[in-house]
C-alpha cells in the first residue's frame, strides 16, 4: 500500500509534465514552420526548452536538458527492483556514449565529452574517464562494474580484427537489451505486467529489426544474422526469427511474416522504413496507454519516460531536417507521433 501511495504521487508529477509534452497539432506547427527562428519560437510556445543563443536544439541537448532531469527525479524516489529497472532504461542511453568512445578508439580519434550525453550523479560511466581512454583497455577500465564490461571484454580479443568494431558493438546492444529484459522481468510492484508486456515488445522488436538490418543490409548469413539478433533472455520469438532470417530480400521477408501468426501484428505493407515506423509506432501507443491507465502502478513511469524520449527524437528529426532544408512532406512519414 505504501509502495503503490509512493508511486501514486511520483505518477501524478510525472503526469502533470506528461501535459506539457508536445502535442500531434504541436509537431504539425513545427513542421509548417518556414524558418529556424519560427521553429524555436514554435518550440518554447510548447514548453520545450532550447538553446539561450536562439539556434535549434540536438538531440543530445534536449536528452541532456529535458529528459536527464526526470530520471534523475525517479532515480532519487524508488529502489529496489524499480530503481534496476529504471537503471536498465538509462543504459540505453550511455550505451551511446560507450559506442561513441568505441568509435573514437577504432577511428584513432580522442573522446570530446561535449558530444557525451551527461546523466549526472546517476550516471554509471564518468565521462571524464571516458574522455581519457586511448587504448581498450583504458575503456574497459571506465566501464567497470556496468552493464558495459561483459560485452567488452568478451569482444576485446576481436578488437584488432577486421570486423572487430561492428563485433564489440553488437555485443554491447545485446547485453544492454538482455538486461532490460530481465530488469522488467524481475520487476515486483504495481504494474508490472504493463512494464513487463512493453519491454517484451520493444526488445523484440529492437532484435527483429537488428535481425533484418544484419541480412539485408551488411549481407550476413541467416545463421549469424539471426545469432547477432537474438536477446538471451528472451527466446520467446526466436525460432520465427531463425526462421525469417532465410530471407534474402525484404520482399521475400514481407511473405515469409505473413506466415507466422504469433507475429501478425508485426505485418505492415509499404518499404522497410514504414514498416520500422509501425513498430515502433505500435510500441508507443502502447506507452500511450500505460501513462493514463491505473494511477498508482510504475507503468506510468516507464511510459511516461518512453514517451518523453520519443519526443525528443521527433522534434530532433524536425529541427535536423529544417537545418539542412527537408521539406515537411519529407519529415512526417519519419515521425512517431501520428496520433
Amino acid at each position: 500500500m505504501l509502495v503503490a501511495a509512493k508511486y501514486g504521487a511520483l505518477n501524478a508529477r510525472l503526469r502533470t509534465r506528461a501535459g506539457r509534452l508536445p502535442s500531434v497539432n504541436h509537431f504539425r506547427r513545427l513542421l509548417e514552420a518556414p524558418t529556424a527562428t519560427t521553429v524555436v519560437v514554435v518550440l518554447r510556445e510548447g514548453n520545450v526548452p532550447t538553446p539561450e543563443d536562439g539556434s535549434l536544439p540536438s538531440r543530445q541537448w534536449l536528452l541532456a536538458q529535458w529528459l536527464v532531469p526526470d530520471y534523475q527525479v525517479v532515480h532519487r524516489n524508488v529502489s529496489g527492483s524499480a530503481q534496476r529497472l529504471v537503471q536498465s532504461l538509462m543504459d540505453r542511453l550511455e550505451l551511446e556514449n560507450v559506442k561513441y568512445a568505441v568509435r573514437a578508439l577504432a577511428s584513432g580519434k580522442s573522446v570530446k565529452t561535449e558530444t557525451l550525453l551527461n546523466f549526472g550523479k546517476v550516471a554509471t560511466v564518468n565521462l571524464k574517464a571516458l574522455e581519457s581512454v586511448q587504448r581498450m583497455s583504458d575503456l574497459l577500465l571506465a566501464v567497470k562494474d556496468t552493464v558495459f564490461a561483459v560485452p567488452l571484454r568478451t569482444t576485446a580479443p576481436l578488437w584488432e580484427e577486421e570486423e572487430g568494431l561492428f563485433a564489440v558493438e553488437s555485443a554491447l546492444d545485446r547485453a544492454v537489451y538482455t538486461s532490460l529484459q530481465k530488469a522488467a522481468e524481475g520487476f515486483r510492484g504495481p504494474g508490472a505486467v504493463l512494464v513487463r508486456r512493453i519491454v517484451a515488445q520493444l526488445v523484440d522488436t529492437v532484435s527483429l529489426l537488428w535481425m533484418v538490418r544484419y541480412r539485408l543490409a551488411y549481407g550476413l548469413t541467416p545463421e549469424a544474422a539471426a545469432g547477432l539478433s537474438l536477446i538471451k533472455s528472451s527466446q520467446r520469438t526466436a525460432p520465427h526469427i531463425r526462421q525469417l532470417a532465410h530471407a534474402a530480400t525484404f520482399e521475400e521477408f514481407q511473405a515469409a511474416i505473413q506466415s507466422v501468426t504469433v507475429m501478425q501484428h508485426w505485418q505492415n505493407g509499404g518499404t522497410l522504413i514504414d514498416w520500422e515506423q509501425h513498430l515502433m509506432r505500435r510500441i508507443r501507443r502502447m506507452a500511450q496507454r500505460m501513462l493514463y491507465g491505473p494511477p498508482f502502478g510504475f507503468s506510468v513511469v516507464v511510459g511516461f519516460l518512453l514517451l518523453k524520449e520519443w519526443a525528443i527524437r521527433d522534434l530532433t528529426i524536425i529541427c535536423h531536417g529544417r537545418t539542412v532544408g527537408l521539406r515537411a512532406e519529407l519529415l512526417e512519414p519519419m515521425l512517431f507521433h501520428d496520433d
